[in-house]
């Protein structure tokens, strides 16, 4: 970010970022805004939380707001869980450290069996989050899917 603003290319200077994996992660946020499922609740909340601090913004900078941010949650989830599968060290991602009570979102299985998700903590979150964290995840996922099946109905 340069003040506030997602940098551009100028004609003539080098970039230090990675075009390609920029658009990546554009479709990534892109597609959970149309899929549905925990990062959809996420970039639902996101968006709400943008457009009650940031009251000047515009509903599209708040929408690209949304899908940075769950994006880039998205890929702490891969690449700390991923890491873990590999036995590799994991270190917590940027929000858990700067923002541990608020921002520490732990990676959830949103289409699995409880005996799954249980699985899923024991073997690769304990070490990071605590049970109650990770649950109460879980439960709003389930109250948000709730809300979702009465509002279609």
């Amino acid at each position: 970010m340069v003040e506030g603003k997602a940098p551009r290319r100028v004609a003539g200077q080098k970039i230090d970022w990675s075009p390609f994996a920029r658009a990546m992660a554009w479709k990534i946020g892109e597609s959970f805004r149309k899929v549905g499922g925990f990062y959809r609740m996420m970039y639902e909340k996101f968006y709400n939380e943008c457009q009650t601090k940031h009251k000047d913004w515009t509903n599209v900078h708040c929408l690209n707001h949304a899908r940075r941010v769950t994006a880039k949650l998205f890929l702490a989830h891969y690449h700390y869980v991923g890491r873990k599968i590999l036995g590799l060290p994991v270190r917590q991602s940027y929000p858990c450290i700067m923002k541990p009570q608020h921002e520490c979102i732990p990676p959830i299985l949103d289409r699995a069996s409880e005996e799954d998700r249980k699985a899923f903590y024991h073997l690769y979150l304990k070490d990071t989050w605590e049970w109650q964290t990770y649950n109460s995840w879980i439960l709003a996922y389930h109250r948000w899917l709730k809300e979702k099946e009465e509002t279609e109905e």
